[in-house]
């Protein structure tokens, strides 16, 4: 039926070749009978000319092609369900229902969002049960580190400085030493990230 058929000049027909395999080869012809005006069951001209083959590509370019995908096992499944990512995250939520007119690829995808999502969930909450650092983000006080480790000399000593080194820093312990102070404590006071 369109084998049959020149469509325009060489670009055109092998364009109208592309439409066809994605469209498929009855809405190309019936798009072509609809612009030449000719009837469900007519035959198409052996030429058409590229001002008509214009039209008709602008017309076949407005629709959109079935929706086609292939599934694990490799086949082609016709309109299969899709989901945008908002209704896909709905889904990773484990109270909720899974539709049962999805189809088994998809299935996977939300059975794998929910194991994240209850993942996140054990994340998220150790993450509020762990105490908070006693400095939170700022300088580490010399008198906390002290407090925490006994005494001054037991604090110079985890530090691996000398007393007089300790004593001599004032109110707040140095930068270097603030991750060495972390490790002492086990994590009782925290090094400020650098920069």
């Amino acid at each position: 039926m369109l084998t049959n058929t020149k469509f325009g000049t060489d670009n055109q027909t092998h364009y109208i070749g592309i439409l066809k395999s994605k469209l498929g080869p009855d809405v190309v012809a019936a798009t072509t009978r609809k612009v030449m005006g000719l009837d469900e069951t007519s035959e198409l001209p052996a030429s058409i000319s590229s001002e008509v083959v214009s039209t008709i590509i602008d017309e076949l370019k407005k629709m959109q092609p079935p929706k086609v995908r292939k599934s694990a096992g490799g086949e082609s499944t016709q309109d299969a369900q899709r989901l945008t990512g908002r209704e896909l995250l709905a889904l990773a939520d484990p109270n909720k229902d899974v539709p049962v007119a999805l189809d088994e690829d998809l299935r996977v995808v939300v059975a794998r969002l929910r194991r994240l999502h209850v993942l996140q969930g054990m994340i998220s909450k150790a993450a509020i049960d762990r105490p908070i650092a006693i400095n939170g983000a700022n300088p580490i006080l010399v008198s906390t580190l002290v407090e925490l480790l006994g005494s001054p000399s037991e604090a110079a000593k985890a530090l691996g400085v000398t007393l007089k080194t300790l004593e001599g820093w004032g109110d707040y312990l140095p930068e270097s030493h603030e991750s060495r102070a972390q490790l002492v404590t086990a994590g009782a006071v925290k090094a400020r990230l650098p920069g």
